[in-house]
């Protein structure tokens, strides 16, 4: 699947850096691919932002790092 943006949204950042939660039916390894991130999320996101990836087809919780707007686990 893709990107959603009604998936993504910002719970809290200090100093420049956010924490996001990212809920989502697509599997880790989708997310955890690079160039995920699409659209909008490529204006919000910033290098060291945290992401907390759920998956809500499967009772699985990632924590996800940007690094140039690519995400790796």
């Amino acid at each position: 699947m893709a990107y959603s943006s009604s998936g993504l949204h910002k719970i809290g950042g200090a100093s420049g850096v956010c924490l996001w939660i990212y809920q989502t039916t697509d599997a880790i390894a989708a997310v955890n691919s690079a160039g995920y991130f699409t659209g909008e999320a490529v204006n919000m996101l910033n290098v060291r932002d945290l992401i907390i990836v759920q998956d809500t087809n499967t009772p699985t919780t990632n924590n996800e790092k940007t690094n140039n707007v690519k995400v790796y686990y």
